[in-house]
C-alpha cells in the first residue's frame, strides 16, 4: 500500500525542536476557547504568517482549522500560542483531466482545488486560501501590509536553492527523478513573486476587518482622523471600565478597508466613537454579553452616519448622536454573542 505518515504532535514536546520545544501542544479548538474567553491570551500573528506564506509557496489549500497544532506557552498571566501547520497531503497538487473536476472548477464548486503552477494571480491566490480564512481574519487583522512584505522577503532569505535542493533529495531516487526537476523550478519561480502573492492577499483580507474582543472586559476606541483614515485602539480594561493594557493599535485606511465589524463577545465593554469627520468606512458593533456602553461624539459632524450599533435593550447604555443606526435586538445569534458562540464560525472535531 502507499501511505502518508505524519506526527500528530500534542501534550508536552519540551524535547522537540520542530515543535519549537512547547511545554505543550493543544488543538485549535483548545486555542481559540482560550483567545476569545480571555484577552491575555495572544496568537503570534506574525509566525502565523510567515506559516502561511509558505502554505501559498507549496499551493497547499487545505488549511481549515484541524490542520493546525498550536504550541502554547505560558507568559505569567496569560498565554501565547503559535501555529504548527501540519497535514501536508495537498501540496503540489496536480488536478487531472476528467468530467468530475472540470465540472467542479468550471461550475466554482472547488475553486480553490488549484493545479500548482509558476504563476498564480491575485483572484487565484484568494480562491487559494479559501479554507483558512477564517483563522486568517482573526489572527492576520493586526499586520499591516509592511509586516507582510517584511515576512514574506524573510521566507524568501532562508528559502534557499540549497535548502530546496535538501528537501527534494529526501524522495526516494526514482520519484526524485520523475517529479523534482519541475516541481523545484515552479516552487522557486513562486519564491522570487512572494512578495506579489502577499500583497494580493493582505488586500484581499483588509476590504471587510472583523476585530474580536473576548469574554473580559474591552474598551474600543474609534477615531476618525479624516473622511479616509481611521485609528483604532483596544484596551483590556477591569470591570468597571478602568484600562489595564493596550492590546491593539492600528490606522485602517479607506482605500484598503471598506468595512469594519467588531464583536465584543461577553464581559462589559465600552465602545468609544470620536472624531471631526464622517468615515468613509462603514462601521458596525455588535457588543454581545454583558453591560455595554456606546458612546458617538459627533461634535456637529455626520460621524455617526457611517455607524452602525446591534445590541439588546438589556443593561446597554446608549448615548449616540442623531446620525447613528441603532438596532434593538433582543434575540441576538449566539455566533454573536460570546466566545461559545464565536466557535461556531469554524469547523472543529
Amino acid at each position: 500500500m502507499m501511505a502518508l505518515l505524519e506526527k500528530h504532535p500534542s501534550g508536552n514536546q519540551r524535547r522537540e525542536p520542530g515543535m519549537g520545544y512547547a511545554p505543550e501542544v493543544e488543538n485549535t479548538r483548545h486555542m481559540l476557547k482560550d483567545r476569545l474567553e480571555d484577552n491575555d491570551t495572544r496568537i503570534d500573528a506574525m509566525h502565523f504568517l510567515r506559516s502561511r506564506l509558505f502554505d501559498m509557496l507549496l499551493g497547499d489549500w487545505s488549511r481549515h482549522e484541524d490542520n493546525w497544532r498550536w504550541a502554547e506557552y505560558d507568559e505569567g498571566k496569560g498565554k501565547t500560542y503559535r501555529g504548527i501547520p501540519r497535514d501536508r497531503d495537498n501540496v503540489f497538487y496536480k488536478l487531472n483531466d476528467g468530467p468530475v473536476p472540470w465540472l467542479l472548477t468550471s461550475l466554482g464548486l472547488k475553486p480553490h482545488f488549484q493545479t500548482y503552477r509558476e504563476e498564480i494571480s491575485p483572484a487565484q491566490v484568494v480562491k487559494l486560501n479559501r479554507s483558512g480564512r477564517n483563522l486568517d481574519e482573526l489572527i492576520l487583522v493586526r499586520l499591516e501590509e509592511r509586516d507582510w512584505l517584511r515576512v514574506a522577503d524573510t521566507v524568501q532569505l532562508l528559502l534557499t536553492d540549497e535548502v530546496i535542493h535538501q528537501a527534494f533529495r529526501a524522495m526516494p531516487d526514482t520519484v526524485y527523478s520523475l517529479t523534482a526537476g519541475p516541481l523545484m523550478a515552479k516552487l522557486k519561480a513562486r519564491r522570487q513573486a512572494l512578495p506579489q502573492i502577499a500583497t494580493a492577499y493582505y488586500k484581499e483580507l483588509m476590504q471587510e476587518v472583523t476585530l474580536v474582543g473576548s469574554d473580559k472586559h474591552e474598551r474600543f476606541e474609534l477615531h476618525s482622523v479624516s473622511p479616509d483614515e481611521l485609528q483604532v485602539k483596544i484596551y483590556k480594561t477591569s470591570k468597571e471600565g478602568k484600562v489595564d493594557k493596550l492590546l491593539l493599535e492600528r490606522t485602517f485606511f479607506s482605500h484598503e478597508t471598506k468595512q469594519i465589524d467588531f464583536y465584543g463577545l461577553d464581559g462589559n465593554d465600552h465602545f468609544l466613537v470620536t472624531g471631526e469627520h464622517q468615515p468613509a468606512i462603514k462601521l458596525k458593533v455588535w457588543g454581545g454579553a454583558g453591560e455595554d456602553i456606546y458612546h458617538v461624539q459627533s461634535n456637529g459632524s455626520k460621524l455617526g452616519k457611517s455607524v452602525y450599533v446591534n445590541d439588546s435593550q438589556y443593561r446597554n447604555t446608549y448615548d449616540l448622536d442623531k446620525h447613528t443606526r441603532l438596532t434593538i435586538d433582543n434575540e441576538v445569534p449566539a455566533n454573536k454573542f460570546d466566545a461559545a458562540g464565536w466557535l461556531l464560525r469554524y469547523y472543529l472535531d
